[in-house]
């Protein structure tokens, strides 16, 4: 039951950052990238992107061995809960495609996380999201939107807030 009103509570978040783009002109829109899978990724060296606004904290850090990646990663939303936890999952060209594992009001939740490398920045992708035995999941990874929305720079890891 628990699971069932933790999905529901995490699908409505994930739509509501989706529909920020309603009313805008369709050039407004923004065009949902394509992933360059000639791009190779900095093997065995922690990676560090981060937004830090004034409200907000979003952190990335990850290493990258062959196309597996681990890292961790942290959400701090001006007046909702800090969730941060570890991810694990591949890199396929320019995009990270992870689930992250994460503790929110002291229950452990799993979602998928994917985000597009474009120069120094990581672009996290929105889209439909589904749920499977407690995991939250995009029903279809070709259709995400990465809006800028969430956009991390790259910054050097010793500079990032601690992600525990």
């Amino acid at each position: 039951m628990i699971t069932k009103i933790l999905a529901a509570v995490l699908m409505i978040t994930m739509v509501s950052c989706v529909d920020d783009n309603k009313g805008k002109a369709a050039d407004e829109q923004p065009a949902a990238a394509t992933p360059d899978t000639n791009q190779t990724p900095e093997q065995g060296l922690k990676q560090c992107y981060a937004s830090l606004t004034t409200n907000d904290t979003v952190v990335l850090s990850f290493v990258v061995a062959d196309t597996m990646v681990t890292g961790d990663l942290l959400y701090q939303f001006n007046e909702k809960d800090r969730n941060t936890g570890s991810i694990k999952g591949v890199l396929k060209g320019d995009t990270l495609i992870a689930d992250y594992s994460f503790m929110s009001e002291g229950i452990k939740s799993v979602r998928q996380v994917v985000f597009l490398k474009q120069g120094d920045e990581m672009i996290e992708g929105f889209g439909y999201v589904a749920e499977d035995k407690g995991r939250m999941f995009y029903k279809d990874l070709k259709t995400l939107t990465f809006d800028k929305s969430v956009i991390l720079k790259s910054v050097n890891c010793d500079n990032v807030p601690s992600l525990q």
